[in-house]
C-alpha cells in the first residue's frame, strides 16, 4: 500500500471529484461516449446518490479494527488478521474521498435495491498499489449481514457460518492467483446474491434456489420412470455429437443443428447421453408415454462449487441430500426437481487429462451432463484464477490439473464447457 495522495476532500463529495481524488478519473469517461459505457456512467450516479444520503457521518463501522478481526474469524480465515488489512482500513477511514468510494462500494455490493452489475471498479490507485485488499476489507462484513438475513430466514447459524466462509475462499483465489491479500473485485459482487436470493452452503456445495434458466428438457417415461434428456434447440454439434465452436456452420464439415419442439402432445427433439454426447437423429416422445418434468423456469437449486478441493462422490451425494432437505420445506408449493450447474468442469475433455480414479472423472461418471452453447467461450479461467477472459499466455502452471489443461489446450484441443443435472425425483 502507498499513500501517496494526501488531505481531505469536502464530505458528501461529488462522483467525480473522489473519483479523481483516489487516482480513478478517468473510470467512466474511458469509453463513456459507447451505449455501454453511457449505461455505467447512469448507474454509478444514481447509486451514488443513493449511497451517499446513507454514509455514516463518521468512521465505517465495518472497518473498525475490533469488527475487522471478528468478521476475519467468522468467515473462516486463517490465522491471524494481516497487520496490511488493518493498515488499509485505517487508511480508508482518514481520507473522506477514499471513504466515500469504499462506502460506495460497500452499498453495491449488499444493499442495491439489484445487482448493481457494473463493469468498471475503482482501483484506488492513488492509495494502493492493489485493490484487492480493499474489496477484501469490504466483503468481510458479509457474515454480519448474512447473520441478520439468516435470522429473519430463521436459518441455522450453522449454515450461516458455512455460507460465509466463501470470503476466505475468494481471498484463497487470490492468494494463489496472485501471490497477495486481497479478493477479486469482480467475485467481491457475487456476494451480493447471498443477502438477496435463497443461497446457502450445505455441504461441500452452495445452492441458489431459483428457475431453470436453460432450454433442456428431462421427460419420464410413465412405466418404468426412464428419464430422456433432450437438447436445447439451435445448437451445433460436430459428427461426433459435441458441440462446436464459434465460426461452424450447420450442413458443413459434417456439421448439424439441434431441434427440440412439442407439437401434438408429442416431444421431438435430439437425446442427451449420460456423458453429454447428443443423438443426431430428431426422436418422438408421446404425452401418453412420457410426461415432461424439467424445462425452462422449473424450480431447482444452481449450484456454486466453492473453491477448496475434497470434492468427492460423497460430498456430492450428502450435500445434494442436504440440498433438498433445506429447500423442498420452504417451497411446497415448488420444491426443486433438480439440482443444476453449467461449469468448466462438466465436459467430457475431463476423462482424456485426469486418471479415472481421480476424484473429478468420478463425479462426472455420476452426473448427468448436458451441452451449451460455446459462443462466449471463458475456457477453464476458474482454474487458473484469472479475473478476465481465459489467456493461455498468462496462465499458471503450479497444480498438475493446470498442468494438464494447459497441455491439452496446446496441444491444439478445444475445451468445452458444459452442465450437469442431478433429478431429485426417485
Amino acid at each position: 500500500m502507498t499513500a501517496a495522495a494526501t488531505g481531505n476532500a469536502s464530505p458528501r463529495m461529488d462522483l467525480k471529484d473522489a473519483l479523481s481524488a483516489v487516482g480513478d478519473g478517468d473510470l467512466l469517461t474511458a469509453d463513456g461516449a459507447t451505449p455501454e459505457g453511457m449505461r455505467e456512467a447512469s448507474l454509478w450516479n444514481i447509486y451514488w446518490a443513493h449511497s451517499q444520503s446513507v454514509i455514516p457521518s463518521g468512521t465505517l463501522p465495518f472497518l473498525l479494527p475490533s469488527a475487522i478481526r471478528e468478521n476475519w474469524r467468522n468467515c473462516s480465515c486463517p490465522g491471524e488478521v494481516p497487520d496490511e488489512l488493518l493498515d488499509a482500513a485505517a487508511a480508508i477511514q482518514e481520507h473522506t474521498a477514499l471513504r466515500a468510494l469504499v462506502w460506495h462500494m460497500w452499498w453495491m455490493g449488499f444493499h442495491a435495491p439489484s445487482h448493481p452489475g457494473i463493469k468498471k471498479k475503482p482501483y484506488f490507485s492513488a492509495f494502493f498499489t492493489d485493490r484487492g485488499v480493499v474489496y477484501l476489507a469490504i466483503a468481510l462484513d458479509l457474515h454480519r449481514l448474512l447473520s441478520e438475513y439468516h435470522r429473519a430466514q430463521r436459518i441455522d447459524p450453522e449454515i450461516t457460518r458455512d455460507t460465509s466462509r466463501q470470503v476466505a475462499c475468494f481471498a484463497d483465489n487470490y492468494q494463489r492467483a496472485c501471490r497477495k491479500l486481497g479478493i477479486f473485485a469482480n467475485q467481491f459482487f457475487w456476494l451480493y446474491h447471498y443477502l438477496h436470493e435463497p443461497y446457502v452452503r450445505l455441504g461441500r456445495l452452495e445452492f441458489w434456489y431459483r428457475s431453470f434458466p436453460k432450454n433442456i428438457r428431462v421427460l419420464r417415461r410413465r412405466t418404468s420412470g426412464e428419464h430422456v434428456i433432450l437438447s436445447a434447440p439451435g445448437l451445433t454439434f460436430d459428427g461426433n455429437g459435441q458441440t462446436t465452436l464459434p465460426g461452424a456452420i450447420p450442413g458443413t464439415d459434417g456439421c448439424w443443428q439441434s431441434t427440440q419442439e412439442y407439437i401434438g402432445g408429442v416431444w421431438r427433439g435430439n437425446r442427451v447421453a449420460k456423458d453429454g454426447i447428443v443423438e443426431c437423429t430428431v426422436s418422438e416422445y408421446a404425452d401418453a408415454d412420457y410426461v415432461s418434468i424439467l424445462g425452462t423456469g422449473s424450480p431447482v437449486v444452481d449450484i456454486h462449487i466453492p473453491s477448496g478441493g475434497g470434492l468427492s462422490v460423497e460430498a456430492l451425494h450428502d450435500s445434494f441430500a442436504r440440498a433438498y432437505t433445506f429447500f423442498a420445506p420452504r417451497y411446497p408449493q415448488a420444491p426443486p426437481v433438480a439440482a443444476v450447474c453449467f461449469s468448466w468442469m462438466f465436459t467430457r475433455d475431463v476423462h482424456a487429462i485426469m486418471e479415472p480414479a481421480a476424484n473429478l472423472p468420478r463425479v462426472l461418471r455420476e452426473l448427468q451432463l448436458y451441452p451449451v452453447d460455446q459462443a462466449s467461450p471463458n475456457g477453464p479461467a476458474h482454474v487458473f484464477m484469472q479475473d478476465a477472459p481465459f489467456s493461455l499466455a498468462h496462465a499458471a502452471r503450479d497444480s498438475s490439473l493446470q498442468r494438464s489443461i494447459i497441455a491439452w489446450l496446446e496441444a491444439g484441443n478445444p475445451w468445452r464447457s458444459g452442465g450437469m443435472l442431478h433429478m431429485f425425483e426417485k
